[in-house]
């Protein structure tokens, strides 16, 4: 089902919730709304949905993989385990697929492999929507070389061409082969000329290789089949600002400024132009208005925080900087790399001390660790920003005498400098 169908069921289904009438809900339609949550980060929703499937359908052996599967992410293999152990029919080709993404996770690519082929000799799906499937399950893994051969399996008449195309593309670019990448692309969107979201991509790609004329031509495309396409939209101001065109890029940016409907993430693509001049306040105004639209569990809404923590940060307002910053972390792991990150763009502006002061910042975090701090100081060297790096270097001495022997040539190299 595509999307709005997906939405319709889903209302149904919370509305169900409601009044008590679950038990109307089939396992596959219930298992289609825990992916829609999962899939638009709503985890608690997702979870709920899939104890109701567990409590009407306790045999469905799709529910119970997906139910192993969950166990998985959520770091409980070996409860996992024992749920696809009870599974009375060991060779289901769903049950093959558990084993085969339980050896990626351990990196065991060899014997994931083996039962991706025992579930394809066992499964009664077509043939290349199998291949494709089993691909992106090694792209989601960053394995694009095995991905790659399965995806070459694909038969050039097949209906899953098209999102074969679309993949290959993903794995080349893992692979850092941009050229093939644009390659498959361009195959793809001979196929369907009008899939904004192939033309997107394909700017993307050619910025990437700051190829900005080709890059704009494929924006352009894009923003004519959808005029409100927010990635086409970032794209096309970052490569006119790159081709020396500031006008023209300030003019989609006022575009999108005048437009009274315009969603968050257009906001957030018109606050780039202004956060680039060097001009926080503008950037300020419409992020504060993005945030007005969005809810606390908005996936959109990190981002958000991220671009207004660096407005305050150009604004020389560390504390608000910092508070937004940790605001825009999406756990308590991710809080100091996140800081990291905004120590590393304050340097990079030539805001040394509001970099040591975020620096110190880090440094009274509860889940600071010596590891974050060593590689900060490793990113602040290469950079050639000695000031903040022999900063951070004082605290890892603080906290320990020894340190990792990879770094002792960047040391030296950051105290001559210093010297």
């Amino acid at each position: 089902m595509n999307e709005s169908e997906l939405q319709h069921v889903v209302a149904q289904y919370e509305s169900a919730l409601q009044q008590g009438t679950l038990q109307f809900f089939d396992s596959l339609t219930l298992l289609d709304i825990y992916d829609y949550y999962h899939s638009h980060s709503q985890p608690l929703n997702a979870a709920a949905c899939l104890h109701h499937a567990l409590r009407l359908h306790p045999d469905n052996i799709y529910v119970l993989v997906t139910y192993a599967n969950f166990l998985l992410d959520q770091g409980q293999p070996i409860q996992a385990i024992a749920v696809i152990d009870a599974i009375p029919q060991k060779d289901h080709p769903e049950v093959s697929l558990f084993w085969a993404e339980s050896n990626l996770l351990q990196g065991k690519i060899n014997e994931a492999e083996k039962f991706f082929e025992k579930a394809r000799l066992a499964t009664d799906q077509d043939a290349d929507q199998f291949s494709v499937e089993v691909a992106q399950f090694y792209l989601d893994y960053n394995l694009p070389t095995p991905a790659l051969k399965w995806l070459r399996r694909v038969s050039p008449t097949s209906p899953q061409r098209l999102q074969s195309l679309q993949l290959m593309a993903n794995a080349y670019s893992q692979l850092s082969n941009l050229p093939a990448a644009i390659s498959c692309l361009n195959n793809a969107i001979d196929a369907n000329p009008y899939d904004e979201h192939l033309w997107t991509d394909l700017a993307t790609l050619y910025v990437a290789l700051q190829r900005h004329n080709e890059a704009l031509a494929s924006a352009d495309y894009a923003l004519a089949i959808n005029p409100n396409n927010p990635d086409a939209l970032r794209l096309k101001i970052q490569t006119l600002s790159q081709l020396l065109r500031p006008d023209e890029a300030q003019n989609c940016a006022t575009a999108i400024q005048n437009d009274q409907n315009i969603p968050p993430e257009l906001l957030e693509v018109a606050a780039q132009l202004p956060l680039m001049a060097g001009k926080p306040v503008a950037a300020q105004t419409l992020l504060q208005q993005a945030l007005r639209q969005t809810s606390p569990v908005d996936p959109r809404r990190p981002s958000l925080l991220w671009n207004l923590a660096i407005a305050h940060l150009l604004k020389n307002d560390v504390d608000q900087a910092v508070l937004l910053a940790i605001a825009s972390a999406q756990s308590s792991q991710t809080v100091i790399p996140t800081l990291a990150q905004l120590a590393q763009l304050a340097a990079e502006n030539n805001m040394h001390q509001e970099a040591i002061q975020i620096i110190r910042q880090i440094e009274q975090s509860p889940t600071f660790a010596v590891a974050d701090a060593e590689q900060l100081a490793e990113t602040l060297a290469t950079l050639g920003l000695y000031e903040p790096c022999a900063n951070v270097w004082q605290i890892i001495f603080q906290h320990e005498n020894q340190f990792q022997a990879h770094l002792q040539p960047i040391l030296n190299k950051a105290h001559a400098r210093l010297a």
